[in-house]
C-alpha cells in the first residue's frame, strides 16, 4: 500500500498479496476483482516506477456516508478474497501503457494450447499466396478497403459460374489450392479471409453476422455480383449457411465439407492445428496406404496456418455464446450437398447427416476414406461434387409432371432437432 490517511489516491501493489502474486497480469485480475464484488472502479498505475499497481482515488465531495460504505464493501471483499480469477490480454501488451488500454478475457476461457502459443510467441506460416500460385499460377491478391475494415481476397478464374469458398477457422485460402487448379478453368473461384486470417482486419464485432457482411461489402467492391456458388469447409460451413441466411438473393447454391450447424463439435480440448492435421492425416494414411502422400498434404496446411493469435482471442465470446443454425436451415430454398470424411476427426458422421436432413432437398456425399480435409485430400472427390452441384443449380428443372407407374415409396424426412434416424444407421445424440 502506498499513501496514507489524507491522501486523495492510493496505490496498491497486487504482488504483495497471496491471492494475487502468482496470476500472471496481476493488476488487471485486482481491478477486475475489485469491480466485480464491490462496484468499485480503480485503474492501472500507467507510470515505470512502481509499474504493476493499481490506483484508487476518493472522488472530491464523496459525502462521508458514502465513503465509509465503501470502505466496508472494500473490507468485505479483502477480507474474503474469493472469486479471484487471472485474465489474459487480447492485445500484445509490453509497456504499462498498452497493458492499461488491453482488452482481457478471463484466463480459464483460453485454451490451454492457444495461451501457450501466445506466450512463447508462436508464428503462424500464412503461406497462403505461394500454395495457391504453386497450382493456378494466374491467382490474384486484392486487399479490398471498406468502412473500419481490410478484406484480404484471392481470385482465380474470368469464366462461368462464381464459386465463394469459405476457409476453415484457423487455415487460410491455400488449402484451396486444388479446387483452384481443378475449376478455375471455366469457373470464377473466390476465397476472402475472415478477421484474423492473413491481412484481414476488422474494428467491428466478431460475429458471423458482421462477417459475412465484410464478405458482401468486399464482392461488391471487387465487381462480383452474380449468383454465388457457396462451398464452407470445416468452420466455414457456418459462414457459408449464415452468409446464405442473410444475403438469400446472392445465393445460388450451397455445399459444406467436413462442415457443422454449430461449433464446437470436436471430442475433448481444443488442440493447435498441427495436432489436428497430424490425428486426422494419421486415419487418412491407414485407410489409404499413402504414408507419404498424407506428411506431404499435411505439411501443405500446416503452411496455410493463418490466424493471428490474438486477434483468434478476440472470437471467445462468438464461441461461447455456441452458434447453432439448425433450426434456420429449413428456411433456405437453394440446392445443397453435405459432402463428409468418414474419419473425420473434428466432426461427427452423425453432425454431418443432421445437417443434410436438415436442409431441404440436400445431396449427401460420404467419402469413405477421406478425414476433415477434403479438398486437400481428396480434391478430385470434392471437385467433381462441386461441379455436379453447380451444374444441377444451373441447369433448368425438367417437367416435374410424374410419369405413369407404381407409387414411389414414402420419402425418409428426419425431424432436424433430433438425432438422425436415417434407416439403418444409429440414433446416437451429437458430440459437443
Amino acid at each position: 500500500l502506498h499513501g496514507g490517511p489524507g491522501t486523495h489516491c492510493v496505490l496498491l501493489d497486487p504482488r504483495r498479496d497471496d491471492a494475487f502474486r502468482a496470476l500472471t497480469h496481476p493488476a488487471p485480475a485486482l481491478l477486475a476483482w475489485l469491480y466485480r464484488t464491490t462496484g468499485v472502479r480503480g485503474g492501472p498505475h500507467v507510470g515505470d516506477d512502481p509499474a504493476g499497481l493499481v490506483r484508487l482515488a476518493v472522488p472530491i465531495g464523496l459525502a462521508d456516508a458514502d465513503a465509509r460504505t465503501l470502505t466496508d464493501r472494500l473490507a468485505d471483499c479483502f477480507g474474503h478474497r474469493t472469486g479471484v480469477a487471472d485474465l489474459h490480454p487480447t492485445v500484445p501488451a509490453a509497456t504499462p501503457m498498452a497493458l492499461a488500454r488491453a482488452r482481457f478475457e478471463p484466463a480459464d476461457r483460453i485454451p490451454d494450447d492457444v495461451r501457450a502459443a501466445v506466450a512463447e510467441g508462436y508464428e503462424r506460416a500464412g503461406d497462403n499466396l505461394a500454395v495457391l500460385t504453386e497450382h493456378a499460377p494466374q491467382v490474384r491478391r486484392h486487399l479490398v478497403g471498406l468502412d473500419g475494415a481490410t478484406v484480404e481476397a484471392f481470385v482465380h478464374g474470368t469464366g462461368g459460374p462464381t464459386l465463394l469458398l469459405m476457409h476453415p477457422f484457423n487455415i487460410g485460402a491455400g488449402m484451396f489450392a486444388r479446387q483452384f487448379a481443378g475449376l478455375g478453368g471455366d469457373h470464377r473461384l473466390v476465397v476472402l479471409h475472415h478477421p484474423g486470417v492473413g491481412a484481414t482486419r476488422t474494428d467491428g464485432e466478431m460475429s458471423l453476422d458482421h462477417i459475412v457482411d465484410l464478405y458482401s461489402a468486399a464482392l461488391d467492391r471487387l465487381g462480383i455480383d452474380g449468383p454465388l456458388h457457396l462451398v464452407g469447409a470445416s468452420w466455414g460451413a457456418l459462414l457459408a449457411q449464415t452468409f446464405a441466411l442473410r444475403h438469400p438473393g446472392r445465393a445460388a447454391s450451397l455445399t459444406t465439407v467436413g462442415g457443422s450447424y454449430r461449433y464446437a463439435n470436436r471430442v475433448g480440448e481444443v488442440n493447435r492445428l498441427e495436432v489436428i492435421v497430424a490425428e486426422d492425416m494419421a486415419a487418412v494414411a491407414a485407410a489409404t496406404g499413402d504414408d507419404a502422400g498424407s506428411a506431404d498434404l499435411a505439411a501443405r496446411l500446416l503452411r496455410c496456418e493463418s490466424m493471428d493469435a490474438y486477434v483468434g482471442l478476440s472470437y471467445l465470446d462468438l464461441f461461447a455464446g455456441e452458434p447453432d443454425l439448425l433450426r434456420r436451415l429449413p428456411e433456405l430454398e437453394l440446392p445443397a450437398t453435405v459432402i463428409q470424411g468418414r474419419l473425420d476427426s473434428v466432426v461427427p458422421l452423425e453432425t454431418a447427416r443432421r445437417l443434410a436432413d436438415a436442409l431441404p432437398g440436400a445431396r449427401y456425399e460420404e467419402l469413405p476414406d477421406a478425414g476433415h480435409f477434403p479438398c486437400v485430400t481428396h480434391a478430385d472427390d470434392v471437385n467433381r461434387i462441386l461441379r455436379e452441384t453447380v451444374l444441377a443449380a444451373t441447369t433448368p428443372a425438367a417437367d416435374p409432371t410424374p410419369a405413369a407407374g407404381p407409387t414411389p415409396a414414402p420419402s425418409h424426412d428426419a425431424d432436424p432437432t433430433t438425432p438422425d434416424a436415417r434407416p439403418g444407421t444409429p440414433a446416437t445424440p451429437d458430440t459437443p
